[in-house]
């Protein structure tokens, strides 16, 4: 569906929704990174709701203009530590070269005004499906394209992007800028969903241990199974990247469009996922994936 315009209110519900929610993977310790958990960013900030109704405007502008949800999570949260007052920003997204090859990128470079440690916090969000194998093994959560994996992106993260600061190339870089070495954090947020027999069963299987206790939790169907959602009495609502952080309001439902079926069915036979959230009185009860059968 055509990307629609986030609202600075729903770019400050999607902030908030981020600091009192559970993250995908909870709070622990893995090879002197860590990994923030369901206490979120209070190890980067001490106030949270008076914060951000206060935050400009014209910060937010970055995020609300981010199609993707991953770079629309990531301006959320520049976002908010620019408007922080105990917090500096010394820089997002710093490529590092070696040898005019680039080897990755520090997320963020964030301090405190009155401390000289520098946190090194790496971002993503993401939404992973339970599409079959063992629940409690990471390998079997798959992103909506079936590309993605949890456990690649955790490896990914671990064994790359929060080893950054310990390479040649990247002290090199940090060295450039006064700094002397950094604590490395990472924030994996989004949604888990498992196929929608077993959701309206309330059956949560076995999640991996590294993931929180109680995930934000959705669903998901195959196209084969629209049926059951077009024979329904429900309202349905089709969720763009930037709207999949927060669960709607009555706002974000008079604004979006109500998924066009026929349109669906052939978008994800053809290789292209579908989030939609289920609506009651112009509230969001539940969201799935609609995902390419075998």
């Amino acid at each position: 569906m055509p990307d629609q315009m986030i609202s600075a209110d729903r770019a400050r519900r999607d902030l908030q929704w981020v600091l009192q929610h559970t993250p995908i993977l909870r709070d622990h310790r893995h090879d002197h990174a860590r990994w923030i958990g369901s206490k979120c960013l209070r190890t980067l900030r001490t106030a949270h709701a008076d914060a951000i109704e206060a935050i400009p405007d014209a910060l937010l502008q970055p995020a609300r203009g981010e199609s993707r949800s991953g770079r629309y999570f990531e301006a959320l949260l520049v976002a908010l530590i620019k408007a922080d007052p105990q917090l500096e920003l010394l820089a997002h997204d710093l490529q590092v070269q070696d040898e005019r090859r680039t080897i990755g990128a520090f997320d963020l470079l964030v301090r405190r005004p009155e401390s000289p440690a520098v946190v090194h916090l790496e971002l993503a969000f993401k939404q992973y499906l339970h599409r079959g194998g063992d629940p409690a093994n990471t390998e079997h959560w798959v992103g909506p394209r079936g590309r993605d994996r949890l456990d690649r992106k955790m490896r990914h993260m671990q064994g790359h992007q929060l080893k950054l600061g310990s390479t040649h190339a990247g002290r090199a870089v940090l060295e450039s800028m006064g700094i002397t070495g950094v604590t490395p954090h990472a924030l994996m947020a989004g949604w888990l969903f498992i196929h929608r027999d077993e959701y309206l069963a309330g059956r949560l299987p076995r999640l991996p241990r590294v993931c929180a206790a109680t995930p934000e939790l959705g669903w998901w169907c195959t196209e084969h199974e629209l049926n059951a959602l077009v024979d329904s009495d429900t309202s349905w609502r089709a969720l763009p990247p930037n709207h999949s952080v927060a669960p709607l309001n009555a706002d974000d439902c008079d604004g979006l469009p109500t998924p066009d079926w026929p349109e669906v069915q052939t978008q994800v036979a053809g290789g292209h996922p579908c989030l939609v959230a289920e609506v009651h009185d112009r509230t969001e009860v539940s969201r799935g994936w609609i995902v390419k059968g075998d």
